[in-house]
């Protein structure tokens, strides 16, 4: 605990680290709540004014879900470049397009914990499980760009190389998005209409894109409900990203809490 307060701006420790620590003493510390309260370290320390912020149980400012919420936006809107771009530019005319994806992941990441991390106090346990798919998914493909660049086509686990550990990353991305979106829905932190957009992108992506990535169709009647999947996807991030960017504040019940 101590440690993550040194996160925080010396002015604000000085007003409030007395009430903070009786805040995070009355429960265990999670690991989301580690990654939740170095979030808003970071806002506190962008943005001075965050500084006064109500400390009582029952209320908890988005400190976290500000920060995941612009994450989410450029997550959107770099899914929608990378794919689209990915799918108009034949190979190998595309290749320059892969440094997007690093950057994409990074940002999809940052917003489905900080996002979980907020909305994961109403429901924990369905809010975690449905985020451990996505966020799993996203570190495998990361490993798998990660082989490419260093061993190229080579096998680097049990015979599978990185270009396969990255599809089978990006494969359960979309997968655990439509659990992550039918998870932000039910719990209802944020804009239930953003979320559900969300799950009808992810499910028309699961039923388009990954036969079409993996040549199980051809090309031609896919392409429509394909790029009808991609922008209901990168909407549905940018709008959930909006809604929890500009959402002031939220109320969590005392069990969650």
């Amino acid at each position: 605990m101590k440690l993550l307060l040194w996160l925080y701006p010396a002015a604000w420790r000085a007003r409030y680290e007395d009430e903070f620590l009786a805040v995070l003493e009355e429960r265990p510390l999670s690991p989301f709540d580690a990654f939740d309260i170095a979030l808003g370290a970071l806002d506190a320390r962008i943005r001075p004014r965050s500084l006064a912020i109500d400390l009582a149980p029952r209320r908890t400012h988005p400190m976290n879900a500000r920060i995941a919420g612009f994450a989410a936006i450029a997550g959107g809107v770099l899914t929608l470049v990378f794919i689209g771009l990915g799918i108009l530019i034949p190979y190998p005319n595309n290749e320059y397009v892969a440094f997007l994806y690093p950057l994409t992941a990074v940002a999809l990441l940052v917003a489905l914990i900080g996002l979980s991390a907020t909305q994961g106090r109403r429901r924990p346990v369905l809010t975690w499980s449905a985020v451990a798919v996505p966020v799993a998914a996203l570190v495998v493909s990361l490993a798998g760009m990660a082989g490419m660049a260093v061993r190229g086509d080579e096998p680097l686990v049990a015979g599978v190389s990185g270009w396969y550990l990255w599809s089978f990353g990006l494969v359960g991305l979309i997968i655990g998005s439509v659990l992550f979106a039918a998870a932000t829905a039910i719990v209802g932190v944020f804009s239930r209409p953003a979320a559900l957009t969300l799950l009808a992108g992810s499910a028309l992506m699961v039923l388009t894109l990954i036969p079409f990535g993996f040549g199980f169709v051809g090309s031609e009647p896919w392409m429509v409900p394909i790029a009808i999947g991609i922008v209901l996807f990168s909407a549905g991030w940018v709008w959930l990203g909006y809604a929890a960017a500009t959402q002031r504040a939220f109320e969590v019940e005392t069990s969650a809490a």
